[in-house]
């Protein structure tokens, strides 16, 4: 497949890791930030809260600003990350 940028491509190949991640879910494009990589406990925070995951829907990547729907449309299955997306 064809990235639309090398940074994209790496952030996808390390979604699910604590980071910068980038997956489709659902037809959405998803930029997630993780303290934590997936499946981790995290230590406990005592009385701080902190955000361990963050999704962002976007429609252009943050990097190279190419709009992503047109770009990956006939890429949307292999992109699809099911299960790191948090549902709120």
């Amino acid at each position: 497949m064809e990235w639309c940028c090398t940074r994209i491509r790496n952030a996808f190949l390390e979604a699910g890791e604590r980071g910068i991640g980038f997956f489709v879910d659902s037809s959405t494009f998803i930029l997630q930030f993780r303290a934590v990589a997936a499946g981790v406990v995290p230590p406990d925070p005592g009385e701080s809260l902190i955000t361990l995951v963050e999704d962002s829907v976007i429609h252009y990547c943050p990097w190279c600003g190419t709009r992503l729907d047109r770009f990956y449309r006939k890429h949307l299955e292999s992109l699809e990350k099911p299960g790191l997306r948090i549902e709120i």
